[in-house]
């Protein structure tokens, strides 16, 4: 056995666990010293590490002193294992996180003490407080209603008010139904946590079956001026800030492109339809959840605008020889827009056309545009039927 005085926190050789007559024997004393010498590394530090492992609690003198002075612990009073046990004692209790990263060295003490109060509680607004208890946010969460239009989408997803629908649900004669999915507001903001992180902590933490649509991040700035100033007549100005950013269910936006390259003799003159409008670069690319990039364009970047030259660098799947113009089919306007899939509140759309477009041979390239006046969009992997008729391009 290993000894350990539990109030100071320091190993005891084992010479002490000697009767007097065999700590005299010079013998005994060097074959305690040799347990202790071969022991400390195989055997003592490992039972250290299970011990601590299961230890949520861990004291130190200076704490257990406060203790019998009745004096207030401060969470910081606590002794804290090293990071690794921190982890293995939340994995221990049944919370593997892939999310680590965003978890401090406290976050994880804390949730190490508190998990198991929390797992009480799951299948509640707990969860929220959760969040907010380990990471130290302020969020709350929202369910979403959606409204019935007779088929099987959702639409104009919209908050509960106080925990009420925002309408007349269906089973009261109305059109209003409650959804799994659900909106994170973070009033004066995430701070140094992004949103990507925050949804992934989310997915790892949340009751399995909820859906997280948007997050939508808020921030009341006053802006003040000096006293006593003459030169206006404004004192003060409030500033709101109100920010949201659509998580969607079916992908995620800010996808890398498909390659771009410029090239050196002018433009192809294979076009993709018969409609007189180019299709420039979009405003983002959008990966969904079969691994298919498609276009996705902001309310600026669908208006049609005439320019006097068209850019000589393209974005699309690469030819084999890739600065032959020949070798590349650029896309003509769509028929339509769509909204995101699994994004119903955002105002980004994706392009449509009503069936899968031929290459066509042209004398000329229109000098219409619909994007960003930086590429040329060409050579889609293929067209995918996003809705029944309706077709996108996708890389």
């Amino acid at each position: 056995m290993e000894t350990v005085d539990k109030r100071l926190g320091i190993k005891i050789p084992r010479t002490v666990l000697l009767p007097p007559y065999l700590a005299m024997n010079e013998y005994f004393v060097e074959y305690t010293q040799s347990i202790d010498e071969v022991f400390q590394s195989l055997v003592d530090d490992k039972i250290r590490v299970i011990e601590n492992i299961r230890n949520m609690w861990v004291t130190n003198p200076v704490l257990e002193q406060k203790v019998l002075d009745h004096e207030m612990i401060d969470f910081s009073d606590w002794s804290q294992p090293e990071r690794e046990l921190l982890v293995r004692q939340v994995n221990m209790l049944g919370m593997k996180l892939k999310s680590a990263g965003v978890l401090s060295n406290d976050d994880y003490h804390v949730i190490s003490r508190f998990v198991g109060q929390y797992w009480f509680g799951k299948g509640t607004q707990a969860f929220i407080e959760f969040i907010n208890f380990c990471l130290v946010v302020d969020l709350k969460v929202h369910r979403l209603w959606a409204e019935d239009q007779g088929d099987e989408e959702y639409h104009n997803f919209t908050r509960d008010v106080d925990g009420q629908p925002p309408g007349p649900p269906i089973w009261e004669g109305g059109v209003w139904y409650p959804t799994t999915h659900v909106e994170i507001e973070a009033k004066g903001g995430l701070g140094d946590l992004s949103n990507e992180v925050l949804a992934e902590f989310f997915y790892e933490i949340a009751n399995f079956n909820l859906v997280l649509n948007a997050i939508d991040s808020s921030q009341d700035l006053p802006i003040v001026g000096g006293s006593g100033s003459t030169a206006t007549d404004i004192v003060a100005v409030g500033v709101l800030y109100d920010e949201l950013q659509i998580m969607s269910t079916e992908g995620r936006f800010g996808a890398d492109s498909p390659p771009v390259t410029t090239l050196a003799n002018g433009l192809p003159l294979t076009i993709y339809g018969t409609n007189d409008v180019m299709v420039t670069t979009p405003t983002g690319w959008f990966l969904d959840n079969d691994s298919h990039t498609f276009m996705v364009f902001d309310v600026q970047d669908r208006t049609n605008q005439n320019v006097t030259s068209l850019p000589s660098v393209v974005v699309g799947n690469l030819p084999s020889v890739p600065t032959n113009p020949t070798s590349y089919v650029m896309l003509s306007g769509p028929d339509d827009w769509i909204k995101v899939p699994g994004s119903s509140r955002s105002a980004a759309r994706i392009p449509v056309w009503n069936g899968q477009p031929v290459a066509v041979q042209r004398n000329y390239v229109p000098a219409t545009i619909i994007g960003r006046q930086l590429q040329m969009v060409t050579n889609p992997t293929g067209w995918y039927e996003v809705t029944p008729g309706k077709f996108t391009p996708y890389w």
